[in-house]
């Protein structure tokens, strides 16, 4: 996936795997979600910002792994979702499913986290 320069706080095109979870404001539905933030599967995101794109026949996708899982930055202000070595999922951020994703983005104003 083509996460577009300034779509979510990242300051350059971006590409993810349509899997890989991004960190969101909820904006004005903080109070739907009861969360002031959330990850998002970037193919959940196509259309808001995002663009679908061919995997490159050639080269090298990095996915950084850290004892713990983590959030990092990304082209600046974009914040992925990094899992850790043991494979647990996120615990303090909902994870939204296409239909919440899609609910939440039409609630909220949505910007980068």
């Amino acid at each position: 996936m083509r996460l577009r320069a300034r779509a979510y706080g990242n300051d350059a095109d971006t590409l993810l795997p349509e899997d890989r979870l991004v960190l969101v404001r909820t904006g004005r539905a903080m109070a739907w979600v009861n969360a002031p933030v959330a990850l998002i599967a970037t193919r959940h995101l196509i259309g808001r910002g995002t663009a679908g794109c061919p995997v490159p026949a050639e080269g090298e996708r990095i996915l950084p792994v850290f004892a713990q899982k983590d959030v990092i930055f990304a082209a600046t202000g974009l914040q992925v979702f990094c899992p850790g070595i043991t494979g647990a999922g996120p615990r303090f951020y909902p994870v939204l499913e296409h239909s919440e994703a899609v609910d939440m983005l039409e609630k909220a104003s949505i910007t980068a986290a």
